[in-house]
């Protein structure tokens, strides 16, 4: 929300600058560049509150083995490698809100990569 309120300040600071006849038919690239900044920023945070939401949906069922691996090695190697020791306390029943978590946690870094990428490449593209 904070990246949101800066880039809003930052068009009325870029909007009082430029001349009140326009620029003709040509838009410059500082406008497309912050529209798309814009944009990227908007989906970050919606693709964010998204997971976050999922990610306090209470689930009796255990996720899938392979999801809980493959989130472990995404968390392990892309942001967060901090992962917490399994605690026993000694009765059969096991609580699976830990397992759903690591994979909430590895689909939202995936997200904020796949997005950086996204967000680079286009960059690189209104540049260019």
């Amino acid at each position: 929300m904070f990246a949101l309120l800066l880039q809003f300040m930052s068009f009325q600071f870029m909007a009082d600058k430029t001349p009140q006849l326009g620029f003709g038919s040509t838009v410059p690239k500082i406008y497309v560049f912050y529209a798309f900044t814009l944009a990227v920023t908007v989906i970050s945070l919606i693709v964010t509150v998204l997971i976050a939401a999922m990610s306090r949906i209470k689930r009796k069922v255990p996720p899938a083995h392979r999801f809980t691996l493959l989130a472990s090695v995404l968390n392990a190697n892309l942001c967060c490698g901090s992962e917490e020791d399994p605690v026993t306390d000694g009765t059969s029943s096991k609580d699976a809100s830990a397992d759903w978590l690591q994979i909430h946690a590895a689909m939202n870094n995936l997200a904020s990569c796949i997005t950086m990428i996204i967000y680079v490449i286009g960059a690189i593209v209104i540049v260019f």
